[in-house]
């Protein structure tokens, strides 16, 4: 009985084939909760067989009906578990499953178990585990990190048209991570995923054909895929067609719709939209300005971290608007601000502290600390204001090499002061070394921007030929550039080129003209020299008076040359009224800063008692400091005082030594007066021969006194 029913079992092909196929479908099936299922399903089949066989052989009864309905029993059972089997284990289904596991296991942060999930279905071609896999591999997630492996697997989904591997794929290549950069590519992945509605995809091409990224710029195809993606719903799409609409670009420009497309993605929770929003409000663009509706979208951009509508907020609170006016409340938004990067915000911290503003007390440790951080944040102003704190010096150490790093950040991104701050720096030299060629190359790009003295300093460069090659022509130029512009400097050059002809045809005209114009501004040197063109009538008609007027300007700011010319008109009663006080004045104001030829002429009218009480002590004190400067008048005064005693003790030998060294200058006074010396033997040994060469030499100086005296030795 129990062969005929295994024999029967063995020839029925089908359920043998049945019990193969679940059994082997249950050991490939790699799902936990399916292998149970199947597992349960096997024994369960499997008991119902035995029990079939027990009560056929307990009874040793074998009928052919009960036979055929424990074999109908059996076919429908195994029939009926054949096919959950295979729904379940199908490649199909495994790779739901498969997804599915992967997910939960990524979920849960098994990133091993995941892998495994995502590599057995991308090496069956699996186009979204391909996918995930390049995403572990672009996060590093199990694996090493690598944009080259994700590059691959991400290419092998993106072939297969998986939309999420294309958007990769153009992010990638947008920003060169792992790859050349190419906008062309990254255009085309792009491309391909918003052409399957990807809504990522079409917002990535807008914000491409916005920025002239890959194909030639077009604002029109820009909103065409920001439409698309916005019409699906993707806040930054909406945000990035409200802009658009904002600015109209590519389309007609229109508050209302830029108003509604960025409540739609602040709604979402999109921050940026939500902080344009609050600009809208506050600055009635499109809407009623409303402050408090303004601030709302200020704090719900805030809450998660934009920094801008943290900075707007410290705005709101420091002017009172829509809020109570609160200081400390706005300092508190600017760091906030600041701390998230935001280079403004540290620039207004700085400002604050410099000024001492906000009831904030005045700090300028502080300040330099905020434009330091800010300069980092590549903030130009602070690179600049941080450039000027080091050149100063006032709070910290004096540094020009550093002065020198931070105008250099600013000049690079085009600050025109920066640029125009390192010329002078390196010209100066007050890094080390003059680098003339390095102050030529700044103040070249700042002259380019337009600023005045960069445009005058970098004439005169042409003019003398520093860092450049001498060229007056060039100088001409930048010289009338700056001059037009008001630069007194290079109006005063500007002048003197025209009176030498140099680059430009010679003109007495012009040239008075332009130093004119300097000297009407206040340049003391222009103002001299009209006033010496005045004196000697140099291109102009002599005119004392106008000299007078245009020294008397000079000399007022200091100019020293000016102040001795001016005494020497009051002292001679040229253009003025003659004041020998008014004289003694400007001759002392000169003298002071040791001008030694106004310290002669004050030692003379000291010694004359003109405009002073006559003083021989002060005269001797004045000659003494012009004498050692060198100036022959005031060594041979110096030596009349030893050799008449006046202001000092009488001192022949004194005398005699100085006159000796005028004598030699070729000074005929001295010559015959230390001829006199040796004939009367006075701070000498007498000596006739030696008086008869010194009268000999101012002879031979066409001195008719000292031909006379030295033929009145010879005749004896």
């Amino acid at each position: 009985m129990y062969v005929a029913i295994f024999y029967r079992v063995k020839q029925d092909f089908w359920l043998a084939i049945a019990l193969i196929i679940a059994i082997t479908s249950t050991i490939n099936c790699r799902h936990f909760s399916v292998i149970i299922l199947q597992t349960l399903l096997l024994l369960l089949s499997m008991k119902s067989y035995l029990l079939i066989f027990i009560k056929c052989g307990r009874f040793h009864y074998w009928s052919y009906i009960n036979k055929a309905n424990a074999m109908n029993f059996l076919r429908k059972f195994f029939i009926t578990s054949l096919f959950s089997f295979t729904l379940a284990c199908n490649p199909f289904s495994y790779a739901y499953g498969g997804l599915e596991e992967g997910y939960l296991a990524h979920q849960n942060g098994n990133f091993s178990l995941a892998f495994n999930e995502f590599k057995i279905l991308a090496d069956q071609g699996s186009a979204e585990a391909e996918f995930l896999l390049g995403r572990m591999y672009e996060d590093g997630n199990f694996v090493s990190q690598s944009y080259f492996k994700a590059v691959d697997w991400y290419t092998k989904s993106a072939i297969q048209g998986f939309a999420k591997a294309q958007v990769r794929l153009g992010y990638i290549y947008a920003n060169g991570l792992g790859v050349v950069k190419s906008n062309i590519k990254s255009d085309m992945w792009y491309k391909n995923a918003a052409e399957q509605g990807d809504a990522e995809a079409q917002n990535s091409l807008g914000k491409s054909y916005e920025t002239k990224r890959g194909d030639k710029q077009s604002y029109s195809k820009a909103v065409e895929w920001y439409k698309k993606a916005a019409k699906q719903g993707l806040a930054a799409a909406q945000f990035n067609l409200g802009v658009m609409y904002d600015n109209g670009l590519g389309v007609k420009q229109d508050f209302s719709k830029t108003v509604e497309l960025y409540k739609q993605a602040a709604e979402q929770g999109y921050a940026k939209a939500q902080y344009n929003l609050g600009l809208m409000y506050a600055n009635a663009e499109g809407v009623e300005k409303n402050y408090p509706i303004s601030i709302g979208y200020f704090k719900r951009a805030a809450k998660q971290g934009e920094p801008r509508a943290l900075f707007a907020l410290g705005y709101m609170f420091f002017n009172g608007m829509g809020v109570k006016q609160d200081y400390p409340a706005a300092v508190e938004f600017y760091k906030k601000a600041a701390s998230k990067g935001l280079s403004e915000a540290s620039f207004g911290l700085a400002e604050i502290y410099s000024k001492g503003e906000l009831g904030v007390k005045q700090n300028n440790l502080k300040a330099f600390e905020w434009y330091k951080k800010a300069a980092a944040q590549g903030n130009v102003k602070a690179q600049w204001k941080t450039g000027l704190n080091y050149f100063v010096g006032k709070h910290i150490k004096t540094s020009f090499v550093k002065a020198a790093q931070y105008w250099e950040m600013a000049a690079e991104q085009g600050h025109v002061e920066a640029q125009f701050n390192l010329g002078d720096i390196y010209a100066k030299g007050l890094t080390g070394n003059k680098d003339h060629f390095k102050a030529f190359k700044w103040l070249k790009k700042a002259a380019q921007q337009e600023h005045a003295i960069a445009q005058y300093k970098l004439g005169a460069m042409y003019d003398y030929g520093r860092g450049v090659k001498q060229s007056f022509f060039k100088a001409f130029e930048w010289y009338k550039k700056a001059a037009e512009k008001g630069v007194s400097g290079a109006q005063y050059n500007l002048g003197a080129m025209y009176a030498k002809g140099q680059g430009i045809k010679q003109s007495d005209y012009k040239a008075i003209e332009w130093i004119k114009k300097a000297a009407e501004q206040g340049l003391a040197e222009a103002q001299f020299n009209l006033g010496a063109r005045h004196e000697y009538g140099q291109s102009v008609k002599q005119n004392y008076s106008k000299a007078a007027k245009w020294y008397k300007k000079a000399a007022e700011q200091g100019l020293t040359k000016a102040q001795h010319n001016l005494g020497l008109l009051y002292a001679k009663g040229l253009g003025v009224r003659q004041d020998y006080s008014e004289a003694v004045g400007w001759y002392e104001k000169a003298a002071e800063q040791g001008v030694a030829i106004s310290q002669n002429e004050l030692g003379i009218l000291f010694a004359k008692g003109l405009g002073v009480e006559q003083d021989y002590s002060k005269a001797f004190e004045w000659y003494k400091k012009s004498a050692e400067q060198g100036n022959s008048s005031a060594q041979f005064n110096v030596a009349a005082m030893y050799l008449l005693g006046q202001g000092v003790k009488q001192n022949y030998f004194k005398a005699v030594e100085l006159y000796k060294k005028i004598a030699m200058q070729g000074n005929t006074k001295a010559q015959i007066i230390l001829g006199e010396m040796y004939y009367n033997g006075k701070g000498v040994r007498q000596s006739n021969s030696e008086a008869k060469k010194w009268f000999g030499k101012a002879c031979d100086h066409k001195d008719q006194s000292g031909c006379e005296a030295y033929a009145r030795l010879n005749a004896k």
